[in-house]
């Protein structure tokens, strides 16, 4: 409540309702839900000559709030204080009284703590016993996961060694075997070491979905680079700040576009480029042909994401969980060879690289969808086309067709933004459905659900192998199955620049940005 409310309490109530005009709804008060009320008040005594009487309560069968806590002195009848007593009556709609049960006793575990120190800050007192804590913590942590590979290069060349000949990029009217892929993607990366490219570079790709970008980011990554997709959609303003702010070694193009940049710009279909290329070395780079070693903490892409301010903001993340997580995909999803998962984000997203993740985490083939924007019946009849088994589709492009017109994916995978319970209901007939959930900073997804099914909000599911995911208040501390997270409270890292002796170095802050959260019962 804001006391300075008072300094207009000259403007009558019913004037502001009328001007205000609020929404109205008969489901709930108008002004709160949740009563509390402390009766200190001595009751008068009813007494009628030559009768007894007790005072009965009597129930109304409804509830005026939500929840309404209901606290009364209780005394002895020679005036001794006996201590305080109460009940809570709640709206059976919204709740049960095994929750409410839950609710009472969190609150007589706050009043037990206040009673023995007056002066604790409520907002420290943990209304959680040990057994919650230690379950909620247990919920909060995927397995672990050992041996998965430690970079994309050794992710990939694991699944050239597994199945050669198997065809891993259908595009352009053209597809590649993944030996056929491993050759050119390591062409690229030779003739970016002997331009002196080296891990914690960054090179830039302004390339639209094409075989040319899945080379590159290959290319890129076994050279020990960074690579930074940049969707030549995008506005020419958007594109050149990225290019500037991100300080690439050069930047990769094709098919005429050139985008403005201080780094050198390299067209991909020049003949000049082309003949360079093709005459670089087609074998696996290996540990010592790079200029410095190549890690799993080295960087493998940079992601501008909007920032809270609107101002794109650079998120630089490393080779760490990229294995895990195509392997959590690649299971999860049942992905495996014959399988064939589309590839349709923009390459600015990073959900386009948990596409190629999926596909080449498990040996299947990455079909990537035209460089147009797709929706409705032309994504329908491409996914029909091309045999489509396996899609990552955000839920307003699903809203944009019918299912019924949609012959595949058998597994679907939806995120990138909230999923509607009509979406799941109506995609989830005759496939197998999940919800991916997570932000750019950890490697994409942090939680992945179960299978989707009929009605209701699709939860977000649980962690993935080696991440962790916590529901904190703002005091950072776990908050209880059923209560919304709060607070600004999660941890982002991203990239700027700083002068330093006349050099610049990646320097990470911390913001702290995150939608409310909550742990269900079933997750």
């Amino acid at each position: 409540m804001d006391l300075a409310a008072y300094g207009q309490q000259d403007v009558p109530f019913e004037y502001l309702v009328e001007v205000l005009n609020p929404a109205r709804s008969m489901a709930h008060h108008p002004l709160f839900q949740v009563a509390l009320a402390v009766h200190n008040t001595p009751g008068g005594e009813f007494v009628l000559p030559g009768l007894q009487v007790t005072g009965a309560k009597v129930g109304t069968g409804t509830s005026r709030f939500d929840l309404s806590f209901h606290f009364a002195e209780h005394h002895a009848p020679d005036g001794t204080q006996l201590g305080v007593g109460g009940f809570v009556e709640f709206n059976t709609d919204l709740f049960d009284r095994e929750s409410v049960d839950i609710l009472v006793q969190r609150l007589r575990r706050v009043l037990s703590v206040v009673v023995a120190d007056p002066a604790v800050r409520v907002a420290t007192i943990d209304v959680l016993d040990v057994p919650e804590r230690l379950s909620l913590l247990e919920r909060s942590r995927g397995p672990e996961r050992l041996g998965a590979p430690a970079t994309l290069p050794e992710l990939f060349e694991a699944q050239v060694r597994r199945s050669p000949d198997v065809v891993a990029l259908v595009a352009d009217d053209s597809q590649l075997t993944y030996q056929e892929l491993n050759s050119r993607a390591n062409r690229l990366a030779w003739w970016l070491i002997e331009r002196g490219t080296r891990p914690e570079d960054v090179v830039a790709l302004a390339l639209p979905r094409s075989v040319d970008l899945v080379v590159a980011i290959l290319g890129v990554t076994k050279a020990g680079a960074a690579f930074l997709p940049v969707d030549p959609d995008y506005p020419a303003e958007r594109i050149a700040f990225m290019l500037a702010d991100s300080r690439p070694r050069v930047v990769l193009t094709a098919g005429g576009f050139v985008p403005a940049a201080a780094a050198d710009v390299v067209s991909l279909d020049a003949a000049a480029i082309v003949e360079q290329i093709g005459n670089a070395r087609v074998d696996d780079p290996l540990p010592q042909d790079r200029l410095s070693a190549l890690t799993p903490s080295s960087p493998a892409y940079v992601i501008y994401t909007s920032g809270s301010t609107g101002m794109p903001k650079g998120v630089m993340v490393p080779h760490t969980g990229i294995g895990t997580l195509a392997a959590v995909m690649g299971e999860r999803f049942g992905i495996g060879a014959g399988s064939r998962v589309l590839q349709l984000a923009s390459p600015s997203f990073d959900a386009a690289i948990m596409e190629l993740l999926m596909a080449y985490g498990s040996g299947a083939t990455l079909v990537v969808a035209p460089p147009v924007r797709l929706a409705g019946d032309e994504l329908a009849s491409f996914v029909n086309a091309s045999d489509v088994t396996h899609a990552l589709i955000f839920p307003t492009v699903l809203s944009s067709m019918d299912p019924a017109e949609v012959a595949g994916p058998a597994t679907l995978v939806v995120g990138g933004e909230a999923c509607s319970s009509d979406v799941v209901t109506h995609w989830s007939q005759g496939r197998r459905m999940f919800n991916a959930y997570g932000p750019t900073e950890i490697t994409i997804a942090a939680s992945i659900s179960e299978e989707l099914v009929g009605p209701g909000t699709p939860p977000i599911g649980r962690p993935v192998d080696g991440a962790r995911a916590y529901v904190l208040d703002a005091g950072l501390q776990p908050v209880p199955v059923g209560v919304a997270g709060d607070g600004r409270w999660m941890v982002r890292g991203r990239m700027c620049w700083m002068r330093v002796c006349s050099r610049f170095r990646w320097v990470w802050r911390v913001s702290c940005m995150w939608p409310v959260l909550g742990w269900r019962g079933v997750i």
